[in-house]
């Protein structure tokens, strides 16, 4: 079994440290652009949904994103507040 020395030993955490800050400085970034939302259903539905974005040939997060921003649009637009809503993507 090979052993690690004490020097690749502290560059690999070195190493660790900077992917971590890199990961929580996208993290930020990304809080600042976008909201989050989550969202269940029933048991069994996250597979079709899954497979209907595939069939689209877009990601799930993709998928949701304009289905839920399309019918947010037309209930706006039918109650006449489309004027108070901020434009979608």
């Amino acid at each position: 079994m090979p052993t690690v020395t004490n020097e690749e030993l502290a560059r690999l955490k070195k190493a660790e440290e900077k992917l971590k800050e890199r990961y929580k400085k996208q993290n930020e970034h990304t809080n600042t652009i976008y909201d989050r939302l989550n969202f269940t259903v029933p048991a069994g539905k996250k597979a079709e949904i899954e497979a209907a974005a595939k069939a689209a040939g877009v990601s799930l997060n993709a998928f949701c994103r304009d289905a839920v921003l399309e019918e947010a649009e037309k209930v706006l637009k039918k109650s006449g507040q489309e004027e108070a809503a901020p434009p979608f993507l």
